[in-house]
This record gives C-alpha cells, sequence and structure tokens, in this order.
C-alpha cells in the first residue's frame, strides 16, 4: 500500500471515492482502490502492480495532477530528476504482499499554472533569458528536497510534438557532464552515437557539444558541455528542456525554468498545488486542477 499524503487529504479527501484513476503520459490508465483507515487514505489494489510495472525505487517522484472525479494525471521522475521513458502495454495483474511503509513530510505550496495544447510546444511559466558569460559560476551545493520539488512541478507543464527530455539540473551534470535518458538516446541517437550536436537556445544562441556512447547503451555531452552550463549560468534546481529539432545533424533547441527565480514568476491563478516528500521510497507532489 501507499499512504496518500495528509494535507492532500484534508483538502480534496472527502470528494474522492474509490476506485481512483491514475493516467500516464503514455495513455495508460491504472485502476487503484482506496483504503481509509482513521481519517487516512491509502493506495491499495492496484497499487503494487503499478508500482512494479514503473519499477518505482528509492528517490524517485511522482506527480499527481488531480483534475477531480477521482482521476489523477502521474508522471514519474527518477532518481536523477528525469522523467521516465513510460511502457505503454499494461501487464496482466499479480497478486502481491508485500506493503510499502513509508513517513511523509509536508514541504510548502507552490502554485504553478495551467496549460493548453494549442501551441507547437507550450511554455513552462517564467522562461527565463540565459546570463551571458562573465556572470558568477553555478551554485555548488546539492539539489536539495525542496529544490527537486519546485523543479519538478514546474517541469510538468512542458508539451511538445517534437522528441524530447527533461533535467533537473545537479552537481554532477554541472561540473562533469550530462547523461542523456537512456530510452531517449535509444529511440533517436543509436543511428548517430558518437559526433557533435548543436545546442540552440530560442534567442538564437549555440554551442557544440561532443556526443558519445559508452557502454550499457549510455550517450553523454562531454567536450562543450560544461561551457554550454558556464555561459548559461545553470545552477542546481534549473530545468533543462531538450527537444530534438533535427536528427541527421543532430540539433537540440533548449529551454531554461530557473529554480532559483520561481519566487519572481507571475503565474495564472486556478492551480493549487501540495509539495510532499516521501522518505526512503518515493516523492510525491499533488496538484489539484481547478
Amino acid at each position: 500500500m501507499q499512504k496518500v499524503p495528509m494535507k492532500f487529504v484534508m483538502k480534496y479527501g472527502e470528494e474522492l471515492s474509490s476506485p481512483v484513476y491514475l493516467r500516464l503520459p503514455c495513455g495508460s490508465e491504472w485502476e487503484i482502490e482506496l483504503r481509509r483507515c482513521s481519517g487516512e487514505v491509502w493506495f491499495e489494489k492496484g497499487w503494487p502492480e503499478f508500482s512494479k510495472f514503473y519499477s518505482l525505487g528509492y528517490a524517485f517522484w511522482l506527480v499527481f495532477g488531480y483534475e477531480g472525479n477521482s482521476r489523477f494525471h502521474v508522471f514519474i521522475f527518477d532518481r536523477s530528476c528525469t522523467e521516465v521513458d513510460y511502457p505503454i502495454k499494461l501487464p496482466e495483474k499479480e497478486k502481491t504482499d508485500y506493503e510499502d511503509d513509508e513517513s511523509v513530510e509536508i514541504l510548502d505550496d507552490f502554485p504553478t499554472s495551467r496549460r493548453r495544447n494549442r501551441e507547437r510546444y507550450s511554455s513552462l511559466p517564467c522562461p527565463l533569458p540565459p546570463k551571458k558569460k562573465g556572470k558568477s559560476y553555478s551554485r555548488m551545493h546539492p539539489l536539495t528536497e525542496k529544490d527537486k520539488a519546485i523543479a519538478l512541478q514546474r517541469a510538468i507543464a512542458f508539451k511538445s510534438e517534437k522528441p524530447h527530455f527533461k533535467v533537473a539540473m545537479q552537481p554532477s551534470y554541472i561540473f562533469g557532464n550530462l547523461v542523456l535518458p537512456a530510452g531517449f538516446a535509444k529511440r533517436h541517437l543509436m543511428h548517430q552515437p558518437h559526433g557533435n550536436a548543436i545546442l540552440r537556445l530560442p534567442d538564437g544562441g549555440t554551442w557544440c557539444v561532443k556526443l558519445k556512447l559508452y557502454k550499457q547503451q549510455k550517450v553523454r555531452f562531454k567536450r562543450g558541455w560544461l561551457e554550454f552550463v558556464r555561459d548559461n549560468n545553470l545552477k542546481t534546481g534549473d530545468v533543462c528542456v531538450f527537444i530534438l529539432i533535427k536528427d541527421i545533424e543532430l540539433a537540440f533547441e533548449v529551454v531554461f525554468y530557473r529554480g532559483t527565480e520561481a519566487a519572481n514568476c507571475s503565474l495564472s491563478p486556478g492551480l493549487h498545488v501540495i509539495s510532499c516528500y516521501i522518505r526512503f521510497v518515493l516523492s510525491y507532489e499533488c496538484i489539484t486542477y481547478t
């Protein structure tokens, strides 16, 4: 079983009926039965299968968007703060006996905005222009749980018809190199696992980075990546979205969303966010569309 964060239950628990439905970005929908006990609400029947199918593990983040009528949109991010590749076909249900017993720590509430899928791709709240070369270098402290909550909450609003992936910056990316998501690399980069890629900003700035394939089909941005980080003053907690715009001569459009400057954004009303941290195994954000 998995406990639903109490802060969410206190606000919206009365309108939740069993079962609830979890819809993934790939279109798959899962039916999960609820269990109520002493004022608490738990995901019960169907949750172990869901958790196993998407290989949920330590330090993964799940973002729940509640749209009413016991229906949620769910986004899954791995421990590197990268959105996972979602399997599409649902497995046959299996019986499992294990239970999860995690404690929940509620973080702050963060506002966000509602988006429509009318454009080629929709922008996240407050995209900010890159800073010029010569500004202060990136923060060195590790990515905190609150940094993650802000960054991932903002990342889920991005939509694009083009292949893309989203990454929240961590020290290993800022001072080393960037590992591209394995599923994305396998689908779009195996025909050209070595060579150069162009990173282009919406304002026209471009950088050339070295693309290199390692064992186990891991693809990294190498030479030129640190210059890109430095020139654009990327910091821990910033979110980068890489949109593949050319797959023969590799080129990505890159959009930034600054985690440290989220408080200065002018955001649309109507979407309430409750950020919750599940210690040891999972982390949650529960958001409700009004």
